[in-house]
């Protein structure tokens, strides 16, 4: 008779990589070791599970294989991100545009005081015209009200919250927040997304609408969507460096 094995348990996995791996486990941000634990978990023993688990660590700190650097990509993601199963895209703005044209979009609105340039010097507005996607403002650079949103909204638009991580205005600003517009959409049945460019900490919380966001320029992730045109392999290496850097070194 055959005895069926399951996986052994996360946290038994994760005190013994611990013990075996030391000061290269003590590198990592506890999200990220379980994460590497929930990846190497198979139905084997806890000395098999373990060495795999190593050796995803090796690849975490070294060179990983290109068979594994989307999983990887994504464990650093959702560390930093706050969000579940992000997944590389090519582009983040790209992608936000070509799922508001999915959703069947013809309009999309964004409050005029939010992101207008993106951090490789491209205009938002370009890339969501490229789309095929009118964009509509409103408010103003200090103050947009959810309420002149609301008014002006009609079937096929969309609603955008975009921020840039290295900008930001100061003095009296009132800009609905990321949860808030989401539910002004969500009231009429209405696609909403955040886009997050230039972005290095965690996402804001309490946002159910999908998110795009990008740390640096370059390739980028979406998160709560079924990705579009992932990245070549320069370009995914390059979005893991700089996520590595980000969440173990420290260093933005």
């Amino acid at each position: 008779m055959s005895v069926r094995r399951y996986p052994p348990g996360v946290d038994r996995v994760r005190r013994r990589l611990v013990g075996l791996a030391g000061e290269m486990a003590e590198q990592l941000r506890p999200g990220v070791l379980t994460g590497l634990c929930r990846l190497a978990l198979r139905p084997a023993s806890v000395d098999e599970v373990v060495a795999v688990a190593a050796d995803w660590l090796g690849e975490l700190l070294g060179e990983p294989s290109l068979e594994r650097l989307a999983a990887l990509v994504g464990l650093l993601a959702a560390e930093l991100y706050g969000r579940d199963e992000p997944a590389p895209v090519a582009d983040a703005a790209s992608s936000a545009a070509e799922w508001f044209t999915g959703c069947g979009c013809h309009r999309v609105w964004i409050c005029r005081g939010q992101l207008l340039t993106l951090a490789d010097g491209r205009r938002l507005d370009a890339v969501l015209d490229g789309a095929g996607l009118e964009v509509r403002r409103y408010g103003t650079t200090n103050r947009c009200r959810p309420a002149e949103l609301e008014a002006g909204l009609m079937e096929d638009d969309g609603v955008l919250h975009a921020a840039r991580g290295d900008f930001a205005l100061t003095g009296f600003v009132r800009h609905p927040e990321p949860a808030e517009l989401a539910a002004l959409a969500g009231a009429g049945d209405l696609p909403a997304a955040v886009l997050l460019d230039a972005w290095r900490e965690p996402a804001p919380s309490a946002l159910q609408a999908p998110l795009f966001v990008s740390p640096e320029p370059g390739a980028g992730l979406a998160c709560g969507i079924k990705a579009q045109r992932p990245p070549d392999e320069a370009a995914l290496r390059l979005l893991f460096a700089t996520l590595r850097r980000i969440t173990i070194t420290g260093s933005v």
